[in-house]
């Protein structure tokens, strides 16, 4: 039998094989899907080859049990990577396109404890709003992911060797935790419980006493980190903070080692854009109190605009000089970024107060904004991306939530209830053409599209569909 040295020199040949064919595949492969919201962040899908007649049903390919969780998968070099949670540890997972077999598994403790409000089984019968919610990014052949509780880990896409971890903010938990009903004001007012749930009297969620999860500053609740992490050139980027603060960090993806902070108001739950605007590159992303710019290489503010709201949840969306935003459950609005010199600024530009967001974030298509609006119940509509104008709206009582993804003619939007809406543009208006269901429980995470399969996550199962045409 070859001796302890031979072994390893063994494992680290494999290990250095692994790796080289990983990071050659994604050249030779153009249907990746490697972080939130696809390539660039736009939710564009190129590799769809639409069929010309829907059919009834998708195909299932497969299907993985995989846990609680609201992060989306993310592909790369014909792998799916994933994470997720089981009790008090994540899981980060790799596992084959192609037949969704494991091909490495890692896991590390992370303890965490859900706001109250958060612990709704209508919506996460599984997650309990645990989490975790941030999408991981395939960079080459590392894999970055970001947990619930500020966690920033790297891994070897190919074979899940950790590589790297850096803990932001880190709370010092009780080796016992108590929980309480905030709001209420019956019999059970004061009284302490052992475990998460729902107060008996009252019906709201209890809190862990005297966490982050369980005050509420700033502005409001803190429910974990959400902000799905960044790579621009040789930086990561990651958007963290609890109730008194937010940190931009930019750091070395290759060793974690950080490069520039930013101290600004606290955290709300928008993922950062990069973007290049007026010849600068820079960072845009959304704090609880305002919209701001970083500049790239240095994290020094470019420019800044004060929002008067809560937990912002949709990603920046750009277009030339303009910055197309929301607040939470308020209008979508339009930021243009103005230079002179070095002198920045940012100017209102449009608001639409008929089409309110919540949870998602529209995609950009030309001169116009196609997606789905939490006003009327919820509502897919067409803005025009230059003034705000609404070129079309639908009906409403459509549901919570649709995450968006335009491809060619058409546009994909799986829906929090399970079901996957594919809409065809005919002009500035949608037509529903087909609606599958997709999954059994909520779907509360962004699908990924490769080719003509579309992999959903839902709160315990991962499960790649296939789109094949009629007949």
């Amino acid at each position: 039998m070859p001796g302890h040295g031979e072994r390893r020199v063994v494992v680290i040949v494999l290990s250095m094989l692994a790796a080289t064919l990983f990071a050659a595949a994604p050249a030779a492969r153009s249907d990746g899907w490697p972080e939130w919201r696809g390539p660039r962040r736009a939710a564009r899908h190129a590799g769809l080859d639409a069929p010309a007649a829907w059919p009834a049903e998708l195909t299932r390919v497969w299907r993985v049990e995989v846990g609680a969780g609201l992060s989306s998968p993310v592909v790369a070099g014909g792998r799916v990577f994933l994470l997720t949670r089981a009790g008090d540890e994540e899981l980060v997972r790799g596992f084959d396109l192609e037949d969704g077999s494991l091909v490495w598994r890692r896991s590390y403790l992370s303890r965490f404890f859900a706001n109250g409000g958060a612990i709704r089984p209508r919506l996460y019968p599984v997650s309990q709003g645990k989490g975790p919610f941030a999408t991981p990014v395939v960079h080459g052949d590392r894999l970055l992911t970001l947990g619930v509780d500020r966690v920033l880990s790297a891994f070897a896409a190919a074979d899940g060797r950790p590589l790297w971890r850096r803990h932001y903010l880190p709370v010092e938990l009780p080796a016992e935790v108590k929980y309480y009903c905030r709001p209420c004001g019956c019999d059970h007012d004061g009284h302490a419980f052992d475990e998460p749930g729902n107060c008996p009297s009252c019906g709201m969620g209890l809190n862990p006493e005297g966490l982050e999860t369980s005050a509420r500053g700033g502005g409001g609740n803190y429910y974990g980190a959400a902000a799905s992490p960044l790579v621009s050139g040789d930086l990561g980027v990651v958007h963290v903070g609890n109730l008194t603060e937010g940190l931009v960090i930019a750091f070395d993806h290759s060793t974690g080692e950080e490069r520039w902070r930013w101290s600004g108001p606290t955290v709300a739950y928008s993922s950062p854009v990069a973007a290049t605007l007026h010849g600068e590159p820079q960072v845009v992303t959304m704090t609880r109190t305002a919209v701001v710019g970083l500049e790239l290489a240095t994290g020094r503010l470019l420019w800044s605009f004060e929002i008067e709201n809560d937990a912002h949840q949709a990603t920046p969306v750009l277009k030339d000089d303009l910055v197309i935003l929301s607040r939470y459950r308020g209008p979508t609005f339009a930021l243009r970024i103005s230079r002179q010199g070095d002198s920045w600024s940012a100017e209102p530009a449009w608001e639409n107060a008929e089409l309110t967001q919540w949870l998602t974030t529209p995609v950009l298509d030309g001169d116009r904004l196609y997606g789905f609006f939490l006003s009327k119940k919820g509502q897919f509509a067409t803005l025009d991306a230059a003034t705000g104008e609404t070129l079309w709206a639908g009906e409403g009582r459509q549901g919570e939530s649709a995450a968006v993804v335009l491809a060619g003619d058409h546009l994909l939007a799986l829906k929090d209830d399970g079901s996957l809406v594919v809409l065809a543009k005919r002009g500035a208006a949608l037509e529903t053409v087909a609606s599958y269901a997709v999954a059994d429980s909520p779907t509360w995470a962004y699908p990924a599209l490769v080719g003509s399969s579309v992999l959903v996550k839902d709160e315990r199962f991962l499960t790649l569909w296939r789109i094949e045409e009629e007949g």
